[in-house]
């Protein structure tokens, strides 16, 4: 494949696509920061064991619930901000149009990761950290910005 087709307005598509990837790879990088940081505090009993504090429940559903929320929102914004249609109707460059709709989503994802965090440092809930840490490196795994996806993207949105 050639380079990367020059957008309205945009500076550097190419750039702005490997931006996007240190971004994923960074936000992908913080959630296995947080399970290297819960490891360091299980090995060092700096969190009460599960059911010592007790569970919280009414916080545990409500991240529970945004955990979903985020889901469905970055769901919501693939399929009513990424498409071609809806991204020759922005004022701004389509490639960066396409990264920042990328890096809110990524932003969404790693805030479930969060929740799971706070759940566990707030109640020692190992199993809701795990599954919520697992779930949004899914999620980001899924959201991955690929090369060739973001070439035919932007040719698309770009085009006439």
């Amino acid at each position: 494949m050639g380079p990367i087709p020059q957008s309205r307005g945009a500076l550097d598509p190419e750039s702005t696509f490997r931006h996007l990837r240190i971004v994923h790879a960074a936000m992908a990088g913080a959630v296995l920061t947080y399970g290297l940081f819960v490891l360091l505090m299980l090995s060092q009993d700096f969190i009460p064991k599960e059911g010592v504090v007790g569970p919280l429940p009414f916080l545990r559903i409500l991240l529970w619930l945004a955990a979903v929320g985020n889901f469905g929102v970055i769901g919501r914004i693939r399929a009513q901000f990424l498409t071609p249609q809806a991204l020759r109707q922005r004022a701004r460059a389509v490639a960066q149009s396409i990264a920042t709709w990328h890096i809110i989503m990524f932003a969404l994802a790693d805030a479930i990761a969060i929740y799971g965090l706070v759940l566990f440092l707030l109640s020692g809930l190992l199993y809701d950290f795990v599954v919520l840490s697992g779930l949004t490196l899914a999620i980001l795994f899924w959201l991955r910005p690929t090369a060739q996806g973001y070439r035919t993207l932007l040719r698309q949105a770009s085009g006439p």
